[in-house]
This record gives C-alpha cells, structure tokens and sequence, in this order.
C-alpha cells in the first residue's frame, strides 16, 4: 500500500472531516431534547460519529490522517465558537474583581 499522500487522499479526509463535524453537531444540538440524550450525549457521538471515522482510519491507512482529521474538526469548532474558555476566564476574572471591588469599598473604603 503506498504511504504518500495525493490530493484524493486530502480531499477525501476533509470530507470524512466535515461529515464527522456535522454528526458530533447534531448529537449536541440534539442533547437539550431529554435529560437522557443530554447524560449520553458522548456515548452517542462515540457510537454515531465512529462510523465515518473508522471508516477513513480503515480506507486511507497512511500516516497523519488521525491528526489531519482532528485539527480540521478542531478548527471549524474553533471558527464556531465552541472553544472560547478564554472568553469564560476572562468573564468570570471581572465578575471577581467586580466583587472585590465592592467588597473593598464596603470594607475599607478608605484603601481605595
């Protein structure tokens, strides 16, 4: 089997990318139906979203197809804003001094 890669190969990789994206999006989107879908929303992702990657693990057996794969889902995630905990640090680090503030100058408001 040769080890190299051709534009089929990345191209095909994309796509099994985008249809792996759209499957984890829909079992998410899907997780504010019922408690039940919320509690196994990763067991079903793991069961509906491992068909189309084992299948591209399966038909392009060259190396980095695993990583390729990841990094393509880890930006459009990135693009839609699912990996913004930075904006949450950053939200919860004002609301934290915003409390010190006023407890300060409750306190002590002679510090201030």
């Amino acid at each position: 089997m040769d080890k190299t890669w051709t534009g089929k190969d990345v191209m095909l990789t994309i796509g099994f990318s985008l249809i792996y994206f759209v499957i984890t999006m829909l079992v998410m989107m899907s997780g504010s139906f019922t408690p039940f879908t919320w509690i196994f929303m990763s067991a079903f992702i793991g069961l509906l979203a491992g068909i189309p990657y084992m299948y591209i693990m399966a038909k392009e057996q060259k190396a980095g197809v695993a990583i390729l794969m990841n990094l393509i889902v880890g930006l459009i995630y990135f693009i839609a804003g699912e990996l913004c905990a930075g904006h949450s640090f950053r939200t919860a680090d004002e609301r934290i001094e915003k409390w010190n503030r006023v407890y300060c100058e409750k306190s002590a408001p002679h510090v201030l």
